[in-house]
């Protein structure tokens, strides 16, 4: 803007003198008004404005402007009264600080009570992280997923009870801010622990009854929970189901499996109860490792026997191999219930070569019966006994065994497998939970449930 000066007395005396003479200023003409005198000056290019000549008007002050004025910020050229000596203001703005990143974890930094199954978990806010490694005390590096954005990160890796996990790094804010500084540990709790045992045992071959049997070693609270952490696959296909039965010897009840129908020949089954970090009674948690087994099933071998006919036929894949005369147990024939053999699916279980056998129920003790084989644990044995080789297939005198000649028992023994089935029918008592261990064929198929296990 151009500066705009304002003239006092100097100027009031020129304007009269004009008025005076008559005269009139005329912007820019330099015709005398008839007496000589010269026009208005015209300061540094400039021309005046025209000054009204009415008689009796005030003496007022003459505004001219200054071409050659500095232009000064915050000067009013509109006020006639404007000082020639100028101030100038000026506003200082304080910019705000760039934001650093902020950083959470969770659990919290100084936890030591993560479960083994709970991610560990860090959050940015205001930033991205910009470098992360979370080591075990090991050394080694813990895995896990950083989002697209950068602004988050989850362990996706197994944990173990008692663990410590570091987690060390860095987060950038906003440009221009300070780096974030991310060091804090983690620390998993360290619970009292269960043992599973799975059977039949990793690489065991076992006859086509042998049913999956879970041990827990302890009473379990949640059946439905633990269920959801058992896996179970097979080659070919099976499906399978599941009850909850009290073995012979046990406290608790165990996980037993098995298919609608004998296992086909040659299954490959894979059995896996990961328990980490599952509560599965009061205080008590699950096995620090995962418990597995592999077996295999042999080949489909099925002993059957009747009171009637007396004889123990054994089948593999529908076709008689042996055929054996045998005497059964005596109690329908006496009225004895207890020397009844028991009617329904048994399972081998085991086999004595030497076995020594004893009934104080019937007054015997250490009775030598070679080439035991065990069927139930009611005291139901398929064994050598020369005493009754004259009535084996003719009539039934055993306490409930299935009594076979010497060549015929130690024939039977040799071929004979874990979790061969023997089915025995036609007698008065059924087999049952109260006649111990494996029972499991007694069941009803029907009574038994769909887990949530896998099984392919």
């Amino acid at each position: 803007m151009k500066r705009i000066r304002t003239f006092g007395v100097t100027a009031v005396i020129a304007a009269a003198a004009l008025l005076l003479a008559g005269c009139s200023g005329d912007a820019g003409s330099a015709t005398p008004a008839g007496n000589g005198a010269p026009p208005a000056s015209s300061v540094a290019g400039s021309t005046a404005p025209s000054t009204s000549s009415t008689a009796g008007s005030a003496t007022a002050p003459i505004t001219v402007t200054d071409p050659t004025a500095d232009t000064q910020q915050g000067t009013d050229a509109s006020d006639p009264a404007t000082s020639s000596s100028v101030q100038t203001t000026r506003t200082t703005t304080t910019k705000p600080k760039p934001k650093s990143a902020t950083v959470t974890a969770s659990p919290a930094f100084g936890t030591d009570e993560l479960n083994p199954l709970d991610p560990m978990k860090l959050t940015v806010k205001g930033g991205k992280i910009a470098t992360l490694a979370v080591y075990a005390e090991d050394g080694s590096k813990i895995a896990g997923k950083l989002s697209a954005d950068r602004t988050g990160w989850t362990s996706d890796q197994r944990l173990r009870y008692g663990g410590t996990y570091h987690a060390k790094g860095t987060a950038t804010g906003a440009p221009g801010s300070a780096t974030t500084k991310i060091d804090g540990i983690w620390t998993t709790f360290d619970p009292p622990t269960q043992t599973t045992r799975i059977s039949p045992g990793d690489g065991a071959l076992v006859g086509v009854a042998a049913p999956i049997i879970i041990r827990f070693g302890a009473c379990i609270a949640d059946h439905a929970d633990v269920e959801k952490h058992v896996t179970v696959t097979t080659d070919p296909k099976v499906t399978l189901r599941g009850t909850w039965i009290q073995h012979d010897g046990d406290q608790c009840r165990s996980l037993d499996l098995r298919p609608a129908d004998f296992w086909p020949e040659g299954t490959k089954v894979h059995v896996s109860v990961d328990l980490l970090g599952i509560e599965v009674s009061d205080g008590l948690y699950g096995a620090r490792e995962t418990a597995t087994s592999d077996f295999t099933i042999g080949r489909n071998r099925v002993t059957y026997a009747n009171p009637q006919d007396k004889r123990l036929i054994v089948k593999e894949d529908g076709k008689v191999v042996a055929d054996y005369p045998t005497s059964m147990g005596s109690g329908d024939d006496v009225g004895d219930p207890h020397r009844v053999t028991r009617s329904g699916i048994h399972v081998v279980t085991g086999k004595e070569a030497d076995k020594k056998m004893t009934s104080e129920r019937y007054h015997y003790k250490d009775l030598p019966e070679p080439w035991a084989v065990r069927i139930s644990n009611n005291g139901e044995f398929i064994h050598q006994n020369m005493e009754t080789i004259d009535v084996q297939g003719i009539q039934n005198v055993s306490h409930g065994c299935l009594n076979l000649s010497d060549v015929n028992a130690k024939a039977y023994f040799e071929k004979a497998m874990y979790g061969d089935p023997v089915v025995i029918t036609g007698t008065s008592v059924q087999l049952g939970p109260s006649d111990g261990d494996i029972y499991d064929w007694a069941i009803p198929f029907s009574e038994w449930h769909s887990l949530n296990t896998a099984s392919s």
